[in-house]
């Protein structure tokens, strides 16, 4: 016989018909996380407009360049949205950050042509330090084959792989038009310099040798890349001095002291025209202050004044002929003597006002691959005839003492380890086409108001 909790007729009487409207304890946990998960991503989408939260949509931190805007997005991303348009319409031309933004800060000269986009290159939040250091492959897409995209511009080679597979040697002829002998200069000995007091001669290594006239440029700028420029006062005036005198012999004690003093003064090493006006101004002086080299302790003349010009003494006939005397005579030895002028510089042949002499400018190079970068700081370490291996022996003035290739190689390498990409040498953008300088506040680059 059934239990009487089991019988039919009470069966309305112990079963709930409307338990599908109350939910079970399940039921109830599930629609409480779902509230609970709902509420907070609205909390994080929030948290988001807080502007130092902005981070959390970022792939990966930006570079150490651009991290002072790692919390203000904007500064960068002026347009919204950008990713999902490029997404939808389906239009890799469609950019998250335009070119006209990265040249807000970044000048960013052209290079040849049509330039790609800025981030074809420099692609941000990958979290590279560095964003100038770029694969090798973004510059090899043109220059293995640079008659493919329009030739190559400048004379440049037209394929170039790699630093270490197909790269040009370095190939340049010396403009410069004054004459200069490295192996005399570095083997100097007491009895080739004929009794001057030359500094070049105790120095008994080689290598400070280079360095008494090769420093490294010390300006703010220069980082220790390049060689301070030659100069004639600082490096050649010692030894090959532009010495003038007095011409005669004197009897008088005072006018041979004085004519040695005026001999201890070079003349200016300038051009001819300066050079002239300011030996005439040292022999008249000397002539007014000696009147004994004329014949008698007195002027020919009483002293006679310029007006508007107190204590200028005018220039008497005699006085005026026996300083042009002494300067004909020191010309013809400065400008065509021996140890003069032309000594170390180059005569045109045609003269110039006055009778004077013309010389070629010098055209020192100062730096022979402007399209390049290297630090002679950072090779301090080597010294200079480990690289410049022909300037000990090289005695013509065209040769072109630059490194071969092959020794670069020999540590920009991969075995050794040094660098070899492009970047480490070349600039992409023209640097001498930048105009955005000196044109920004602290405010600007900050973005702040």
């Amino acid at each position: 016989m059934p239990s009487s909790f089991r019988d039919p007729k009470t069966l309305a009487d112990w079963i709930q018909l409307d338990y599908f409207r109350k939910p079970g304890r399940v039921w109830r946990i599930r629609n409480v996380l779902t509230w609970s998960i709902f509420v907070a991503c609205l909390a994080l989408v929030g948290a988001t407009w807080w502007p130092r939260a902005r981070f959390i949509y970022e792939s990966r931190p930006v570079s150490s360049a651009h991290a002072m805007f790692n919390d203000n997005c904007s500064v960068c991303h002026v347009e919204s949205f950008r990713p999902v348009t490029r997404l939808l319409r389906v239009d890799p031309s469609v950019r998250s950050v335009a070119d006209e933004t990265c040249r807000t800060c970044h000048d960013g000269p052209p290079h040849h042509g049509q330039d790609p986009h800025c981030s074809t290159c420099h692609q941000e939040h990958r979290g590279r330090p560095v964003l100038a250091r770029v694969p090798d492959s973004q510059c090899t897409a043109c220059h293995a084959d640079l008659n493919a995209v329009g030739g190559s511009p400048n004379g440049f080679l037209a394929n170039i792989n790699g630093f270490t597979s197909n790269h040009p040697a370095w190939q340049r002829s010396d403009p410069g038009t004054v004459r200069f002998n490295h192996k005399v200069h570095l083997h100097l000995t007491p009895e080739s310099v004929r009794g001057f007091n030359n500094p070049l001669v105790a120095l008994k290594d080689q290598e400070q040798r280079c360095h008494y006239c090769h420093k490294l440029d010390d300006k703010p700028d220069a980082t220790g890349r390049y060689m301070k420029p030659i100069n004639y006062d600082q490096h050649c005036s010692q030894c090959h001095a532009l010495s003038v005198g007095i011409a005669g012999s004197w009897e008088a004690q005072e006018v041979r002291v004085a004519s040695e003093r005026f001999a201890r003064e070079p003349a200016p090493h300038k051009d001819p025209m300066t050079v002239r006006a300011v030996l005439r101004e040292r022999y008249t002086r000397f002539v007014q202050a000696n009147a004994a080299v004329l014949g008698s302790r007195e002027s020919a003349e009483p002293p006679r004044w310029i007006a508007g010009r107190p204590g200028a003494q005018a220039v008497t006939d005699k006085e005026w002929l026996w300083a042009n005397s002494q300067l004909h005579t020191a010309e013809r030895m400065v400008f065509d003597g021996a140890n003069g002028c032309g000594y170390c510089h180059t005569l045109e042949a045609a003269r110039g006002p006055g009778a004077l002499p013309r010389y070629l400018t010098s055209r020192i190079t100062q730096v022979w691959f402007p399209h390049s970068r290297f630090s002679h700081e950072r090779h301090r370490m080597l010294r200079c005839t480990e690289c410049h291996r022909e300037a000990p022996t090289s005695s013509n003035t065209k040769d072109v003492l630059l490194p071969a290739i092959e020794t670069c190689r020999q540590c920009h390498n991969s075995q050794v380890g040094a660098r070899t990409d492009c970047a480490e040498c070349h600039r992409y953008h023209d640097r001498a086409r930048e105009v955005l300088r000196g044109q920004r506040t602290i405010s600007d680059s900050l973005q702040k108001p």
